[in-house]
């Protein structure tokens, strides 16, 4: 901002010379106030002493005649004045007055890049800023840009202290479309244009679309301008002002002009910050005598490189107050969470869950969803929750997933909500939906719940407001998990109270799930039933907690003498059903021989003997399922 900069220590001199001008004596100053024939001195200022010399608010204001003012006052004390002027106080005035910038004195300029000096001729004394100049100044027909570029030329030290005035207009803006009406407003008042309109790019595209505009009737506000267009491209890529005269008669951009024609664009002007063009200001044709000149087009540079700095602020700003109101959003979200988890804590009946749910639903966007939970002894995932209409027709239908095929692998392999383009023609989808079901949807979006590398439900959504879903897919993807925990904690308590308890068909189901896996492998499973005799004679000796304690010591045992594909079920209250699957009855013998010393060797600490005792069978030479295998170790 080297033009505020310099500006600001214009103003700083005007105010040390006003400072010198209050040295004259008060005897001089009444010669000279009184020998003054110049009216104009009179109308300007007042003639009041203290008023000129003190705190006067014209002196104070910033002037574009405050030059001429200087000049007249020293040349208002003609030779015949001298007479009534002692010749010191002569000396001294003429000391004084010396501090006023004489007519014939070069002008201090800013100074633009490579710059060369222009006469003080070349700019309006008026203080109403940079005018036509059709007399003095250099004129441009519009066909040549870089002869209307404003490098290499200069703004005397009044025209700055305009700008000055103006920039700190300008950086007042604190939203987009302040900054767009200011701008148009000084530009249009100081340069007399016709209209004017601003060019915005796109955030997500490159289209630039026509936001403002003054002054001019537009059929539609539609009207979009390419970043590959020539016009366009030529102005970001020199990010300096074009005259669109020029491309007048190019073919190439012969549509482009015709779009700049009807907003009735004369020039276009690019507003940028470190060198990236953040929008486009297009101007029509002056209103007055004349074209536009050199000396506009440094005003409108200069007005451009505040308002650069103006609109990055402006975008930071924007910015910052987006992500407040995501981050706001996002923090009631959270407190929303607590909120109806505690609601599907502390419901008491599957129907206050199912209500909560469809609310949450609805609230995210969502019409059509399924909560799929693992079914332990169907080997199958079940629907447990979902909307009441059930658009899809799921439900009536008694709809189920096995657990093994495609669909589920593929969930498997993913921890966040996936979506599946395109879902009608999903060879995957296809498998496992008829084609009515796949007809209703308009999304497919799954999110897997899964523990210890173990897929035990997932929810997927059907139909939904497809923008506000994935606006809120992290919320639904944090109830779902909510929803999930809350689910597997209810079976947890269900089982200490339920009025029918069945862990035999749980353990009876998994070693035949072992059974079938090793026969695909073609491989044996070795089976020995333990029991511990005498157990219920060391509970009523030593009690419950020893007892209780005893089975600790016991399983950390097994535990560590265990392969990792190997497991133990406690079949009664005494017996314990060791599955070794790889193993033969030879090899199974040989461990069970070497478990059955160290179970027998923890009656050590007791002043117990433990009876243990052992039966093996192997798969398949003593069984071809769990029920003939179990037949021979009883």
């Amino acid at each position: 901002m080297g033009l505020l900069k310099k500006a600001e220590e214009i103003i700083a001199r005007k105010e040390r010379e006003n400072e010198d001008i209050q040295t004259l004596s008060d005897y001089d100053l009444d010669i000279i106030n009184d020998q003054s024939d110049d009216n104009s001195f009179e109308n300007d200022y007042d003639s009041d002493e203290d008023d000129f010399f003190g705190e006067n608010e014209k002196v104070n204001e910033i002037n574009l005649n405050d030059d001429v003012f200087m000049t007249e006052s020293s040349s208002s004390i003609s030779d015949n004045d001298e007479d009534f002027i002692s010749s010191d106080a002569m000396d001294e005035i003429d000391s004084d007055i010396s501090v006023f910038p004489d007519s014939a004195d070069p002008v201090d300029t800013l100074e633009f890049d490579d710059a060369s000096d222009l006469n003080e001729d070349e700019f309006s004394d008026d203080n109403s800023g940079f005018q036509d100049q059709n007399d003095s100044k250099e004129q441009f027909s519009g066909n040549d840009s870089d002869a209307f570029s404003a490098a290499g030329r200069v703004i005397p030290d009044k025209d700055a202290v305009i700008l000055y005035e103006i920039s700190k207009e300008i950086i007042r803006c604190i939203t987009n479309e302040e900054l767009y009406e200011s701008l148009i407003f000084v530009l249009m008042g100081q340069l007399g244009a016709g209209c004017s309109s601003i060019l915005v790019p796109g955030k997500e595209t490159d289209k630039w679309q026509l936001k403002f505009s003054r002054g001019v009737q537009l059929q539609s506000r539609t009207i979009t301008f390419k970043e590959t267009d020539k016009i366009l491209r030529t102005l970001i890529e020199k990010n300096k002002i074009l005259l669109l005269d020029e491309y007048s008669r190019d073919t190439e951009c012969r549509e482009e002009f015709l779009k700049f024609q009807s907003i009735d664009g004369h020039i276009i002007c690019p507003v940028s910050f470190n060198k990236k063009v953040k929008f486009a200001i297009v101007m029509g044709e002056k209103l007055t005598i004349g074209n536009y000149s050199a000396e506009d087009s440094v005003f409108i540079e200069s007005i451009c490189e505040t308002a650069g700095v103006v609109a990055e602020r402006i975008n930071i700003l924007e910015t910052l107050r987006e992500e407040n109101g995501i981050l706001k959003k996002k923090e009631k979200t959270l407190e929303h969470l607590d909120v109806y988890e505690e609601k599907i804590r502390v419901s008491e009946s599957e129907n206050e869950i199912h209500k909560i749910i469809n609310s949450e639903m609805n609230e995210f966007g969502v019409q059509s969803y399924a909560f799929f939970f693992k079914d332990e002894l169907l080997d199958r995932f079940g629907i447990r929750y979902n909307e009441h209409e059930d658009f899809i027709g799921l439900v009536e239908n008694g709809f189920s997933i096995d657990i093994n095929n495609a669909f589920t692998a593929y969930l498997l392999q993913n921890i966040s909500f996936k979506e599946i383009e395109n879902p009608v023609n999903s060879e995957i989808l296809k498998n496992i939906f008829s084609s009515s079901h796949l007809t209703r949807i308009n999304i497919f979006a799954a999110y897997p719940y899964v523990i210890n590398s173990v897929l035990t439900g997932f929810v997927v959504i059907f139909r939904a407001d497809v923008e506000k879903f994935r606006f809120n897919k992290i919320q639904i993807q944090r109830f779902s998990k909510t929803l999930f925990m809350n689910y597997f904690s209810r079976c947890g308590v269900k089982s200490g109270s339920d009025s029918y308890v069945d862990n035999y068909s749980y353990e009876i189901k998994r070693i035949q799930n072992t059974i079938k896996e090793s026969a695909s492998l073609d491989i044996p499973v070795g089976f020995a039933m333990f029991g511990v005799k005498n157990l219920r004679r060391f509970q009523q000796e030593y009690g419950e907690a020893k007892t209780i304690g005893l089975l600790k010591q016991f399983s950390d045992l097994i535990r560590s003498k265990l392969s990792k594909t190997d497991y133990i079920i406690r079949f009664s209250y005494n017996k314990f059903l060791f599955v070794m699957p790889g193993r033969s009855k030879k090899s199974s013998v040989t461990f069970c021989n070497a478990m059955k010393n160290e179970i027998a060797g923890l009656s050590k600490n007791y002043d117990f003997q433990f009876l243990v005792t052992f039966i093996h069978a192997e798969y398949p030479e003593d069984g071809k399922n769990i029920f003939s295998i179990l037949d021979v170790l009883d």
